[in-house]
């Protein structure tokens, strides 16, 4: 993400911002010292905006690892009992 602070580089006052909230983490002393070096928005923006952007993508991730589990609970379960029935 390029991002400062939760919501700008003002997040970080009375503290010099650190060194990822300068474009292109300049390794300059005076990067964080000038804000026009900073990056405006704020990682709760940011975040947010990348969640919207790929909701879909997450979401179907979600689902397809939600019913892989789902199915690997039911095959343990299957060999449990296939296992519980030949000691028995």
């Amino acid at each position: 993400f390029t991002c400062c602070g939760i919501t700008s580089y003002s997040d970080w006052n009375p503290q010099t911002p650190p060194q990822s909230c300068c474009e292109h983490n300049e390794s300059s002393p005076t990067c964080g010292s000038t804000t026009s070096n900073l990056y405006d928005r704020g990682c709760a923006s940011e975040f947010s905006s990348f969640m919207e952007t790929n909701l879909l993508a997450i979401g179907i991730t979600a689902v397809i690892i939600a019913v892989l589990q789902l199915i690997s609970i039911s095959a343990a379960r299957s060999v449990y009992h296939d296992i519980e029935g030949t000691y028995a």
